[in-house]
C-alpha cells in the first residue's frame, strides 16, 4: 500500500517530529510505501516563523523587537536542528499549503498522532486533519492515535461531528476521554491505541543515539508546561539529583538536537517531566520517572497512559517527595506490550483491509 501521513511534523517540538518518525517507521516495517505529506499548516507555520519581515508585520513594540533580536540566533539554531532532522529522517512530499494541495495517489491517508484535533494549535478544527480533502475514489482515511481537546468534541454540533466522522474509514484515539466524547455524539466505533513512539522498542532508536552520553550521571528534567512557580520542578529535580549523587540536565533550557533528546532519555538515571512524549520515551527506555500532574487540564494525556500500564507510581502530584522509587518495570513492560500488540493489530488491519 502507498500511505501518506498527515500530522504535526513541522512543529519545533521533539515529541511531534519523533512520533511522526515512529509512525513512518512502523508502517514501513509492515511493508508499505510511506511518505509524510509536507502540509504546512498556516497557524503552525505562523507560530514558528522566524523571519524579520514576518515579525515586523505582527509586532511593533520596541521592547519585543529588541528581545526578538537578542533571541534570534538561539531560535534560529533551534529551528535548524529540527529542519535537519526532518530532512534527514522523514520521507517528505513536496510542500502543500491548503486542503486543495493535498496530493492524491495514496491508497491510505493516516491522520495522527498528536493533538491534530486541538483547535488552539490549528486555529480551529483544520479540514485537513479531519479528513475533509479530496481523495481518489479508492483511497481510504485512517485516524491513528488522534489527540485533542475533549471540550471541542463535546461542544461541537452533532451534525458537524458526524460529517467529520464520515471522512474516516477507521478511527482511533490516544486518550479514553476523547474517544468516549467522540462516540457519544457521532455514534461511530473507535479504538484506543498507543502513541506511535510506544509502538517501537529501544533498538529502533539505536541509530540516532549518542553513546558518548552513556557514562554521564544525571537526572533529566523536561518541561513543556510550566506551573505558576516556574522553578518549582527544577528545585524538585535538584533535590532528586542530590539524593542520587548526580548532576541535573535541564533539557528544556538547551538547544539540544532531536537525536540528543532521544539519547538523553536512554541514559538518564531518573526523569522528571510535564510532557507526554517525555513520559513515552522514558517508558521505551525503561527509565524511572516522575510525571508531574500540574492540574491545568492537560495531565490526562500521560496520567491515563500510566494508569493503563500499571505505572501509577510514576504519576505524581505537585506535593510529591522527589525520592527514588523502585518500579516493577517487568510488569509495566508486559502491560505495554499487550497494548502495543492491540494497537499494531488495529493499524495493520486498518491499512490492509
Amino acid at each position: 500500500m502507498k500511505i501518506g501521513i498527515l500530522t504535526f511534523h513541522r512543529a519545533h517540538n521533539y515529541g511531534a517530529v519523533l512520533q511522526c518518525y515512529a509512525l513512518q517507521e512502523v508502517l514501513k516495517g509492515m511493508g508499505h510505501e510511506v511518505e509524510v505529506i509536507d502540509y504546512r499548516q498556516k497557524k503552525i507555520e505562523t507560530d514558528y516563523n522566524l523571519s524579520f519581515r514576518f515579525f515586523l508585520k505582527r509586532i511593533i513594540n520596541p521592547r519585543k523587537f529588541l528581545r526578538y533580536i537578542k533571541q534570534y540566533p538561539k531560535r534560529r539554531k533551534y529551528a535548524d536542528l529540527f529542519d535537519d532532522f526532518t530532512n534527514k529522517y522523514l520521507s517528505l512530499t513536496l510542500p502543500c499549503f491548503t486542503k486543495k494541495d493535498i496530493p492524491k495517489g495514496y491508497d491510505i491517508y493516516v491522520i495522527g498522532s498528536d493533538q491534530v484535533w486541538n483547535p488552539e494549535i490549528t486555529d480551529g478544527m483544520d479540514d485537513v486533519y479531519t479528513g475533509g480533502f479530496r481523495k481518489d475514489i479508492y483511497s481510504r482515511t485512517i485516524g491513528y492515535a488522534i489527540s485533542g481537546k475533549c471540550k471541542t468534541i463535546e461542544s461541537m454540533p452533532v451534525i458537524e461531528l458526524k460529517r467529520i466522522s464520515s471522512h474516516f474509514d477507521a478511527i482511533s484515539f490516544r486518550e479514553d476521554e476523547l474517544g468516549e466524547a467522540f462516540a457519544n455524539k457521532s455514534m461511530k466505533e473507535y479504538n484506543i491505541v498507543l502513541d506511535p513512539v510506544l509502538l517501537t522498542d529501544s533498538k529502533m532508536w539505536d541509530s540516532m543515539v549518542n553513546t558518548s552520553m552513556k557514562n554521564d550521571n544525571y537526572v533529566l528534567l523536561y518541561q513543556v508546561r510550566l506551573p505558576k512557580d516556574k522553578d518549582f520542578l527544577k528545585r524538585k529535580a535538584l533535590i532528586l539529583a542530590e539524593r542520587l549523587n548526580c548532576k541535573l540536565i535541564d533539557l528544556s533550557e538547551g538547544n539540544y538536537s532531536v537525536k540528543d533528546f532521544v539519547s538523553l532519555f536512554k541514559y538518564a538515571r531518573y526523569v522528571i517531566t510535564s510532557s507526554f512524549h517525555a513520559t513515552a520515551f522514558s517508558l521505551v527506555f525503561r527509565r524511572p520517572l516522575f510525571a508531574v500532574n500540574l492540574e491545568d487540564g492537560h495531565d490526562s494525556r500521560y496520567k491515563d497512559l500510566l494508569c493503563r500500564i500499571g505505572g501509577q507510581a510514576m504519576s505524581v502530584n505537585m506535593d510529591f517527595d522527589p525520592k527514588p522509587v523502585e518500579l516493577d518495570y517487568i510488569s509495566i513492560a508486559h502491560n505495554i506490550d499487550d497494548l502495543k500488540q492491540k494497537s499494531i493489530t488495529f493499524l495493520r488491519n486498518s491499512v490492509s483491509t
